[in-house]
């Protein structure tokens, strides 16, 4: 990930005199000059850099002769709000005023391209251009410090910004090499096991999600409100740090594991069946607190229907024709508890000894009772690495039968998986209830690519069939 840089200056000989400080350092640092408030504004929302170099004292527009510190800083609100992670160098004048001197230099620190507690906001007088050529070359000489440091080995491509914050993290444990196990998830986060080795110390593993920093932030909040204060150590994989500063518009949040001795879910369910289905079971236990003291409401099956899928979904003839409006009106009792909300065989981890860690918290929150384990037993097929998927575990199952579990699955290998997440949802929920998220939960499908969608109707009208 090549150095992206931000020049907002008006003046073109000032902005060619700071070209020059940059290009000394490198020449390789990619420079996008912008001359005014609006356009570096629009460039800020719309790109990523790794640096932004304003002139306090800019136009408003390319238009407009007034040349102002207010518009400066009105680039410093939108880089705070935007890119928080993105440092920021202001340059100044003899005319910069005291207050303005004040409000730039609160701009805190952090640990960004392995320098510890560095400013995230630092003026530079704009008639100084070797102290600007300092400032650009420390940050070059510590990403390219970074990137040397640590070898990162990729399964397949993984975006930039997850490579540095591997790079980020092996900076604060010394290690020198690291392996990633990636996957990209529907919400468009990067989430990947790392083992960081080094000759010199033991190996570290953890778990590493990189996305918008706005979803890391509500996402940390989620998991210290529902599942470090509610589930016993040992059930989850514990969130230690979040890394923002240095990542463009993103975080990395870093979640330990004790050793490398994982397996997916997913995986378990391909070599060992029965031992996936005991899985599942302990699972159940483990996440008794998250269904404690349910609050019981009363919910129409079209309202938990559009909680999942728009009315669009509906509009097509093939699911359920003329009965669809009788249907939906329906009311089902449905009990609210603690949910993970995004429970696939991908986000369970299984140890050597067959004890399930959870991980992934992004959706964590109150829902409805049977979200989760119907969500898993039906991970099976709308997941992209579910195993029915593999025509020769998925061909024998009878998905029209779904509500009946014995019917649907036979003698499939999944069928004591899927029996464990069936009893599971019909005791925290009910068997109507079950049906019910089945239905709505399957409609929801159809807005994906990858999922078959003649199997999501036919368990919708299954279930509703069946209600």
């Amino acid at each position: 990930m090549s150095m992206q840089i931000l020049l907002v200056e008006d003046e073109d000989t000032s902005a060619e005199l700071a070209i020059t400080s940059i290009r000394r350092v490198d020449e390789s640092v990619e420079v996008v000059v912008m001359g005014d408030r609006d356009s570096a504004i629009n460039e800020i929302r719309q790109h990523d850099h790794d640096l932004i170099i304003c002139d306090i004292r800019i136009p408003p527009n390319s238009q407009s002769v007034d040349i102002d510190e207010s518009h400066g800083l009105a680039v410093h609100a939108v880089a705070r709000d935007v890119c928080p992670g993105t440092p920021l160098v202001f340059l100044t004048g003899f005319r910069t005023s005291d207050a303005t001197r004040r409000r730039l230099s609160a701009g805190g620190v952090s640990d960004i391209f392995g320098l510890r507690a560095h400013p995230m906001v630092q003026l530079v007088d704009k008639d100084d251009p070797l102290r600007l050529e300092d400032v650009v070359r420390e940050f070059v000489e510590a990403l390219a410090t970074l990137d040397i440091a640590c070898v990162v080995h990729n399964d397949n491509d993984v975006n930039p910004a997850f490579v540095r914050a591997v790079q980020t993290y092996a900076s604060y444990t010394n290690h020198s090499a690291a392996n990633v196990q990636s996957s990209s998830g529907l919400s468009g986060a990067t989430v990947g096991r790392v083992r960081l080795e080094s000759q010199s110390q033991a190996a570290a593993n953890f778990i590493l999600k990189v996305l918008p920093f706005e979803d890391a932030a509500d996402e940390f909040e989620r998991y210290r409100n529902f599942v470090a204060s509610r589930l016993a150590p040992g059930v989850f994989a514990p969130t230690v740090m979040s890394i923002s500063a240095g990542l463009r518009k993103q975080s990395g949040l870093i979640s330990t594991l004790a050793g490398d001795g994982y397996q997916s879910v997913f995986r378990l369910l391909r070599e060992n069946p029965s031992e996936a289905a005991r899985v599942v079971s302990h699972l159940r236990d483990k996440l008794a607190p998250w269904y404690d003291n349910p609050a019981t409401n009363m919910i129409t099956l079209r309202e938990l229907r559009r909680e999942k899928a728009s009315d669009d979904v509906t509009s097509r003839p093939e699911p359920l024709g003329d009965r669809l409006d009788v249907i939906e009106e329906l009311e089902i009792e449905m009990p609210r508890v603690i949910t993970h909300g995004d429970m696939h065989g991908e986000n369970i981890l299984v140890d050597r000894r067959g004890q399930p860690l959870l991980i992934d918290f992004g959706d964590v929150g109150f829902g409805h009772a049977p979200v989760d384990p119907v969500t898993l037993e039906l991970s099976l097929i709308y997941h992209v690495e579910g195993p029915a998927r593999d025509n020769a575990i998925g061909s024998s199952i009878d998905w029209q039968s779904w509500p009946d579990i014995s019917q649907c699955y036979g003698s499939s290998p999944l069928s004591a998986f899927a029996s464990e997440c069936r009893s599971w949802a019909d005791e925290v929920g009910s068997p109507r209830a079950t049906l019910a998220f089945g239905y709505a939960h399957s409609l929801r499908q159809l807005k994906y690519p990858d999922v078959a969608a003649q199997i999501a109707i036919a368990i919708a009208q299954a279930c509703a069939g069946a209600i």
